[in-house]
């Protein structure tokens, strides 16, 4: 479910643990005081300000979702400063297959969608990589 307002759009989707989640799209936490928007941050079912969804203090690479997916899966991951980022996947037998990001891209969570739908069944890896910070992960394509 998704709502747009004048100042920002905010995607819902229901969690592993059955919780709501909110994604504010495009929007850092100063942007977010600024633009007026009223609903609060919600992190584990709870009302909270912290303000680490928004400008997280640890890189971080999360599991994509959903996994296993066709053909199409999110993947988050949380930069706590600027720099230039990579995010490539990779076959089993460490062939590139896709270039996701290689940007210079700003501190905060960011959220790429991966359409694999050229891509055979199997299992792939993704990586991230900022400054000098790393992080793989495995996710399975199933047609």
């Amino acid at each position: 479910m998704d709502y747009t307002d004048d100042r920002c759009m905010f995607m819902f989707t229901t969690g592993q643990s059955g919780h709501m989640n909110a994604t504010i799209s495009g929007t850092r936490a100063s942007l977010l005081s600024s633009s007026g928007c009223a609903a609060p941050l919600v992190q584990n079912g709870e009302e909270t300000n912290d303000n680490s969804l928004l400008n997280p203090s640890e890189f971080a690479l999360e599991q994509n979702h959903p996994n296993p997916f066709n053909p199409s899966t999110s993947i988050n991951f949380n930069i706590p400063v600027s720099a230039q980022v990579t995010l490539k996947v990779f076959d089993v037998s460490g062939k590139e297959v896709a270039n996701l990001v290689d940007n210079y891209l700003e501190a905060g969570r960011h959220s790429i969608n991966f359409d694999a739908s050229s891509l055979s069944s199997g299992v792939y890896y993704y990586k991230l990589a900022s400054g000098s910070n790393v992080s793989m992960k495995k996710m399975l394509l199933i047609k």
